[in-house]
């Protein structure tokens, strides 16, 4: 893999990159120490962080090579780091020529939203199904097929879309509309049945 290759992805990284800069550690909250430096190869450079002892092991201008490393998103920037299961070593060649005038940490990566589960939540782009027309994609408000709001939708009761149940013209709900459940028949609900104790 190149440093032109990493996305916010990328993990298992093995390559060489030679340290062009590196400051100094600086000690913080959690007990830990971290460095940052700016690592590259001939496709670009990338910042890195190197903690606790790591800090210790790298020296400017030499060639290292990372195994198992990762890069990830900090505040937006793409930094690469040995992560938990990445270690340092000595690469079997020598990085002559860095590209710098392409630092991909300066790129602009949008952060990721955090996955709320399949179909959770209100839906939005992209995720879960309108209740209207059970296609995904849109919620119901925004529904092509009769969305939702005052007028929109589909009825309750008649199951057409463009009004709402209480809006029925075979008959809405409330009193005077829909169905009695005792005789079957519009006009009322059972506790007006005409034909209820008879």
């Amino acid at each position: 893999m190149k440093v032109d290759e990493l996305t916010p992805r990328s993990s298992r990284v093995n390559m060489p990159v030679k340290v062009l800069t590196l400051d100094e550690p600086r000690d913080i909250e959690s007990g830990g120490r971290v460095c940052e430096g700016l690592v590259g190869d001939e496709t670009g450079t990338v910042v890195m962080s190197f903690w606790n002892e790591e800090c210790d092991q790298v020296k400017l201008g030499e060639t290292i090579w990372l195994s198992d490393a990762r890069a990830s998103l900090v505040r937006g920037s793409l930094r690469l780091s040995l992560g938990k299961y990445g270690s340092l070593g000595e690469g079997d060649r020598e990085v002559e020529h860095v590209r710098e005038d392409l630092n991909i940490s300066d790129l602009a990566y949008a952060m990721p939203r955090p996955d709320r589960g399949r179909g959770g939540g209100r839906g939005g782009r992209g995720g879960g199904k309108c209740f209207n027309c059970g296609k995904p994609g849109h919620i119901s408000r925004d529904c092509p097929d009769g969305g939702g709001g005052k007028g929109g939708g589909k009825c309750f009761n008649c199951g057409k879309p463009g009004h709402i149940s209480r809006d029925c013209p075979d008959g809405g709900g409330g009193k005077g509309g829909g169905k009695c459940f005792n005789c079957g028949k519009p006009g009322h609900i059972s506790k007006d049945c005409p034909e209820r104790g008879s």
